[in-house]
């Protein structure tokens, strides 16, 4: 019968813990996580400041209306109401 040799190498099998690589633990910071979180605050700031604006603006669109209305019914009364006052002073 043959005999295979046996050689005092080192066993190509794993044993024991897997390497260290496989087994760490990556936090959010490493991929970023903290960049994310602040350009999330940004955008909620930019947000924030859009709706004021958008308020300040839709404001100053009903002053314009209620002005303009206010000299359509000046521009149509007041003549009006400016000869009956007339009318009525020279009594």
């Amino acid at each position: 019968m043959a005999r295979v040799p046996t050689l005092d190498a080192p066993s190509v099998s794993p044993i024991g813990a897997s390497m260290p690589y496989q087994t760490m633990q990556a936090t959010p910071s490493a991929f970023g996580g903290q960049i994310g979180t602040a350009e999330q605050q940004a955008g909620q700031t930019l947000e924030q400041s859009g709706n004021v604006l958008a308020d300040a603006a839709l404001r100053q669109q009903q002053i314009d209306n209620e002005t303009a209305v206010n000299d359509a019914y000046a521009n149509k009364f007041v003549p009006a109401f400016s000869d009956q006052y007339q009318q009525y002073y020279r009594l």
